[in-house]
Order: C-alpha cells, then sequence, then structure tokens
C-alpha cells in the first residue's frame, strides 16, 4: 500500500541564532574569535537595536571552551539580548593584564558589526563566571568602558587570597601583581564602578564564597549599586545557574539599568 497525504504544520518562530567564529583580532599569529547568540526574528523592524551582553568565559584564565555556554546563553538571547562570548589569550600564552586588553580589542571591534547584529551599543553589560567574571569586573574597574552593569558568577575577584602555585599564579608574571590584579585595589567612594550582579554558591569548593561577600560589603561601603545572590548549597557551576529563576534574577538586574 502507498500513501500521500498533504497536512498543514503551523510555523513555529526560531527564537535564537548563533552566529560562531567572528575573529575581531589577529594577535601572535592566532585568530581571537567571537561568538554571537543573537535573538532571531524573521523580519526586523526598523531601527531596532537590542542591549547586548559581553560574557567572558571562565577558564581558570586558561583556554576557553567557547562552545559550552551556547545553551545556556541562548536562555538570555530569547529574552531579547545580543549575547557575544569573547574569546582572549590564556595565561600559557600571555600574562595579565593581556585578557583585559584582548577583552577592550573586542569591545573596540563591536561598532564594526552593531548594525548587521542589531546591538545597542548605548546598553553594553559585560558578564562572567568564575576567571571569567574576575575579568569582567577588573574590565569594568580598570577601562573606563561605559559598562549599564556587571554580573559576576562566582568570581575569584581577590587573588592575593588564592594559592601563587595554582591557576592565578599562572596568570600573574609575578606574585607581586596579585594585589594590583584584584578587584579590591580599585572600589573606593571616588572610583567609578557601575552597578553589579553578584551571584555565588555557598558551598563553592573552588572559590570560596567568602569572595564575593567581600566584595559586596566593599562595594556597599564604597556607597555603588550592588546585588548579590547566595544560592543555598550550590557548588562551582553547573545547571543550576542557568534555569529560570537565576535568568529571571539576570534579565531583570539587566532590564532595571538599561539606558
Amino acid at each position: 500500500m502507498t500513501m500521500k497525504k498533504v497536512i498543514h504544520v503551523p510555523a513555529v518562530e526560531q527564537e535564537w541564532l548563533y552566529v560562531p567564529d567572528v575573529v575581531y583580532q589577529t594577535i601572535d599569529g592566532i585568530d581571537r574569535k567571537l561568538q554571537l547568540i543573537i535573538p532571531y526574528r524573521r523580519q526586523w523592524p526598523d531601527g531596532l537595536r537590542l542591549p547586548v551582553v559581553i560574557n567572558i568565559p571562565g577558564s581558570a584564565w586558561y583556554r576557553q571552551e567557547m562552545y559550552n555556554g551556547i545553551l545556556n546563553h541562548s536562555r538570555l538571547a530569547q529574552r531579547g539580548y545580543v549575547m557575544v562570548d569573547v574569546q582572549y589569550r590564556e595565561s600559557t600564552l600571555a600574562k595579565f593584564p593581556a585578557q583585559i586588553e584582548d577583552i577592550q580589542a573586542a569591545l573596540a571591534f563591536l561598532p564594526t558589526i552593531a548594525e548587521q547584529f542589531h546591538m545597542d551599543l548605548n546598553n553594553v553589560f559585560i558578564m562572567g563566571d568564575s576567571s571569567g567574571a574576575h575579568l569582567a569586573l577588573m574590565t569594568a574597574l580598570t577601562t573606563g568602558y561605559p559598562f549599564q552593569g556587571v554580573v559576576s558568577f562566582f568570581a575569584p575577584s581577590d587573588l592575593t587570597k588564592l594559592q601563587p602555585d595554582g591557576p592565578a599564579g599562572n596568570l600573574l608574571s609575578s606574585w607581586e601583581q596579585a594585589e594590583e590584579a584584584s578587584c579590591q585595589r580599585f572600589i573606593t567612594a571616588e572610583h567609578p564602578v557601575p552597578p553589579v550582579l553578584l551571584l555565588h554558591g555557598t558551598e563553592d569548593e573552588l572559590v570560596n564564597v567568602e569572595q564575593s561577600r567581600n566584595l559586596y560589603k566593599l562595594l556597599q561601603n564604597a556607597g555603588k549599586e550592588v546585588t548579590y545572590i547566595e544560592l543555598e548549597g550550590e557548588n562551582h557551576g553547573g545547571g543550576t545557574w542557568w534555569n529560570d529563576p537565576v535568568t529571571t534574577m539576570v534579565d531583570e538586574f539587566l532590564r532595571a539599568y538599561c539606558g
């Protein structure tokens, strides 16, 4: 028996689009790339521009696995943000502050693709997890770029509290540089700091929760806008960090500070 059917399948609007391997600079003979996860529209309204979230991947400052965050970051893309993951030089190739310089180069590159990907460069946020959150915070604190806010997932913000023979030691030219590469040095009442959202798990075995607790107190005492969220019983990373409640908290923070 043979059969032929003609059926109607309702169209389902695609919610996000992945754009891999956008080269923003070539340094020491190696292409450094962006991964974009953007809201998808079959037809874009004229003039529509969306807020941008620059994401700095965590990797203990070593080589980043750029594809790990696609699904997680798509959750924010679905809510209307252009997500830009930045690849930076790993500590085995270049010492701090080379990583900050790479992020600055990526930021300088954004205007060349802003129209193509519907970016609102007046509403740029920076985000990171673990070592990436350290770099995100340091970029916001030291470069003068006009970020609307910073989102930090379990950042090792104070390198002086880490081990010299660990990944932080490998990031630095010498351990005497640890204070210079730590956030607390730049948090004063006079120093400009964009609004900050800190998130940390109480059972983090890699970056002690006291790192974010202390950073929260410093920002609070300096009169800065800061929100701190602890996840009871949570460790370092994992799927919980991008479940609906956490994604909603991040979304609410971003919306609160969009210009």
